[in-house]
């Protein structure tokens, strides 16, 4: 009979870790995903973009060289990101991704697309453009490009991106040349209005992506779901109730029977958090993010969404990775207790 109920506690032991990774995954996520704050900090565009922008400046100077039919410059794409970051407007870039995020969540909570807005003031940033940190940006840029040979024609009116430089012009002449046509080209093309902001409905968006919408709608119904995410440590705590009735006769069969299990699902929690960084985005890639909602989705947003993901989960394995390390502790801790009140037992015993 004993062994029968140990048997029994055995596999509700294996129940308890399954049941308890499942939470330490669920609520974290949750966690990640309802929190706007922690949505903000992951979705930081500055970090992100010095990671995104040298490809992206890669395939543009690519895609000009090809129109162009010249050979493709060699420049040092970290230094242009480096510009680049720099000549954006300080704290600009926070203010677009909470206006993003805040526009998002009131969809989330309200269910409303037309509600929900997204409003960017891009003036800060037309400023800068149009400014000498635009033409800077021209110049340094110019700097890092060959001259031109004898076939090569540079349009200064035509707005492209030159790839190489004409003899005979100083750099700052040509600089400013280039800067006074692209600058205001570049802002017509932005189609902002006289007042510079952007206001954006979500409804828009989600239009433009209908397999994005399907998206957020399941977004929307986890985040209806998330304060009730508790429950899902209701069937943990039962499992440790049942194995304390059936086999824990003792303060040492307790904390054995309550140590191994709590420190097994630390274990596997923290082998998740490990893997969850490198699996997430590629599981986005394959099974969410479709070729349909790829070619709806701005060739830039599609590297700033990858890199967002990568970021909310690394925030998930964090959060994963040190509360599956308590509760290894905790589990550990109650196996040594276990293991001392059994010692002392038989100690007792012995006398």
């Amino acid at each position: 009979m004993r062994g029968c109920l140990q048997g029994l506690a055995g596999i509700i032991g294996l129940l308890f870790v399954g049941t308890a990774v499942i939470a330490l995954l669920i609520v974290n996520a949750t966690h990640v995903l309802t929190n706007r704050e922690v949505v903000k900090e992951a979705l930081g565009l500055e970090a992100i973009l010095a990671e995104v922008l040298p490809e992206l400046i890669n395939q543009t100077v690519a895609e000009q060289v090809a129109v162009q039919k010249v050979p493709l410059p060699d420049f040092d794409t970290t230094l242009i990101t480096e510009m680049v970051l720099d000549t954006l407007p300080a704290g600009w870039l926070d203010g677009m991704v909470d206006s993003t995020v805040d526009g998002v969540f009131d969809y989330l909570l309200t269910g409303h697309e037309e509600t929900a807005v997204i409003t960017i003031d891009l003036n800060p940033l037309l400023n800068q453009l149009q400014g000498e940190s635009g033409r800077l940006l021209v110049y340094h840029y110019l700097e890092m490009l060959p001259m031109c040979e004898a076939a090569q024609m540079l349009t200064l009116l035509s707005g492209e991106l030159p790839t190489c430089v004409p003899g005979g012009i100083p750099l700052e002449q040509l600089s400013r040349q280039i800067h006074a046509v692209a600058a205001p080209l570049l802002i017509a093309q932005l189609s902002v209005g006289e007042e510079g902001i952007v206001t954006m409905p979500l409804s828009t968006v989600l239009t433009a992506a209908p397999e994005m919408r399907e998206v957020m709608q399941l977004i929307r119904s986890f985040y209806q779901w998330a304060p009730r995410v508790w429950v899902l440590w209701l069937l943990p705590l039962v499992c440790l109730l049942l194995i304390a009735v059936l086999v824990v006769r003792s303060w040492g069969q307790w904390g054995i029977w309550w140590g191994w299990p709590l420190a097994l699902a630390g274990l596997l929690g923290l082998l998740l958090s490990a893997l969850i960084p490198g699996m997430v985005p590629g599981w986005w890639r394959t099974a969410v993010f479709t070729t349909e909602m790829a070619s709806a989705v701005d060739s830039l947003w599609q590297p700033l969404l990858q890199q967002g993901l990568v970021h909310l989960s690394e925030s998930w394995a964090s959060r994963l990775g040190w509360q599956s390390a308590m509760l290894f502790a905790l589990g550990f801790l109650f196996c040594l207790f276990g293991l001392l009140a059994r010692k002392a037992q038989k100690s007792a015993r012995t006398r």
